[in-house]
Formats: structure tokens, sequence, C-alpha cells
């Protein structure tokens, strides 16, 4: 039997049949949602680093441009040609590209605290939730916690979804 009618007059229908319940009446141990901003500073030699990487972007950009086409196998003679195309597309945004850079250097650079703060919590027991936004960040908190015994699970783009939302 296809419903045509009127939503509302189907959630009337069956509103006898529904309980709703807020999440602090159904479960009242569950505790509530903690938000905790750990600020970190960066150390001399880490500071002293992305400062140099700031003052010299372009330097850095062209360089790893270089490695990443000569990776992808063009031939020598196209190298350069190939680098010159890529690095005027970069310096199109480079204010994009920098920023980008440089968040994803300042994670990389201030993972070894927040691993240090994850094994605190860990050993006191308490859940932790840790996101990060570039995988390089990633790998050196999932490498900090692998050497400190610390399980742990990880979700990011490269699992499937249906691994995502698997029970």
């Amino acid at each position: 039997d296809n419903y045509d009618g009127d939503h509302s007059d189907l959630k009337l229908k069956i509103s006898q049949f529904m309980v709703l319940r807020e999440k602090h009446v159904a479960m009242p141990d569950l505790l509530g949602k903690l938000l905790t901003v750990v600020p970190v500073t960066l150390g001399p030699q880490a500071m002293a680093h992305y400062r140099e990487m700031e003052r010299r972007f372009h330097v850095y950009l062209e360089r790893t441009t270089r490695e990443k086409v000569k990776a992808e196998g063009f031939p020598p003679q196209a190298v350069e040609e190939e680098v010159a195309a890529r690095m005027e597309s970069s310096m199109r945004a480079e204010g994009l590209v920098r920023t980008g850079y440089l968040r994803r250097l300042t994670g990389e650079l201030k993972a070894p605290v927040a691993v240090q703060w994850i094994a605190r919590a860990h050993a006191a027991g308490e859940p932790v939730l840790v996101f990060c936004e570039h995988k390089k960040c990633l790998a050196r908190i999932v490498a900090g916690c692998t050497a400190r015994g610390i399980k742990f699970g990880v979700i990011d783009g490269s699992v499937p979804k249906a691994k995502r939302t698997a029970n």
C-alpha cells in the first residue's frame, strides 16, 4: 500500500507508537562532551624551522615540485618545462599554497606535544578523540602512540565507506 498523503498526517498516525526521549533522560550516566583545546607553543628549533620555511617557501616549492616531477617519470628533457608549468600554476595561488603548507608544517611540528598529551590522558584512563587535518601530522601521532603502546583506531580518507560505517 503506497502512502501519498501529507507527511504531517503520517506523523500523527504513528505518533502513538513513537517514544522520544532526550539523551540525558535515556542515558543518565552518559558524560557530557568535553572539548579540550591544548595551546601548543613551538619550541625554539621548531619555530626557527617554521620561520625558515616561511622565508624560503618559493625555493622549497620549486625543489619539491622538481622531485615530484622526476618521481612521476618525466623524461629528463621534459622535467624543467613541467616544473616551470607547475610553478607558474602554484605561484598564481601562492597565498593559498603557502598557507596550506605552513598549516601542515605546524601540525607536524606540534605532533610530538600532542602525543605527550594523548599519553597522559591515556595513562589517566581518559578516552581521547583526536582530529588531524593532514595525513603527515596523523602519521606522526600514530607513530608516537604506537611507540608508547597506546591502542587506537584511525579513520581517514583511505578507509572505505563500508568499513567506516560498519558496526
